[in-house]
């Protein structure tokens, strides 16, 4: 395992099951514990006292998970992202509300948790695609309105194929989170 020294920055190769390392430059730490966290003093003997007095500064990754950390809170479950390009999204057909006609048909477009298609050449992979949906409950197959959606949000953006597909399913079990990423791709000759 590998941890950086909370003084010098270092990169430190230790076993995994250790709890406290230390560094060439002489400070001991705890890998498990953050900046914030109580820190072990340094041993006795040689050590690097500029390194020593150098504050950990954390503040660019305290700052990108805030922003991670809001952007994930101010979405909403039923609110569509739309794409990058704001195009439209076809109109899709919803449980429990009147059907309506997609615009997009849903074609032939193959589908994996893989990373590839066998007997298929990537030619390009496109931006990946997501989305929330009400789960069927009342059907044999509960999830297949929201692969559909999935499948003509990949066509929207171009793909015959999505890669990589993830779900998770939301506490109640009456939403899904789809996630994939839309490929071109044609048949091996």
């Amino acid at each position: 395992m590998i941890s950086t020294c909370p003084s010098c920055l270092n990169q430190v190769s230790h076993e995994e099951h250790l709890f406290e390392i230390q560094c060439e430059c002489g400070t001991r730490f705890n890998p498990y514990l953050s900046s914030s966290d109580e820190e072990i003093p340094p041993l006795e003997g040689p050590s690097n006292p500029e390194a020593q007095a150098a504050p950990s500064d954390y503040s660019e990754s305290r700052s990108m998970f805030e922003e991670l950390k809001n952007f994930g809170e101010s979405l909403n479950a039923d609110e569509e992202v739309l794409p990058e390009n704001n195009t439209a999204l076809p109109p899709v057909e919803t449980p429990g509300e009147e059907a309506q006609t997609a615009q997009v048909p849903v074609e032939e477009c193959l589908m994996t948790s893989g990373d590839n298609f066998e007997g298929y050449k990537i030619e390009s992979y496109l931006a990946p695609v997501s989305l929330w949906s009400e789960v069927s409950a009342n059907s044999d197959n509960p999830l297949k309105p929201a692969f559909d959606r999935l499948r003509e949000r990949a066509q929207v953006a171009g793909g015959n194929g999505i890669l990589s597909v993830r779900w998770t399913l939301s506490p109640d079990s009456t939403r899904v989170l789809l996630t994939g990423i839309p490929v071109r791709c044609s048949k091996n000759a």
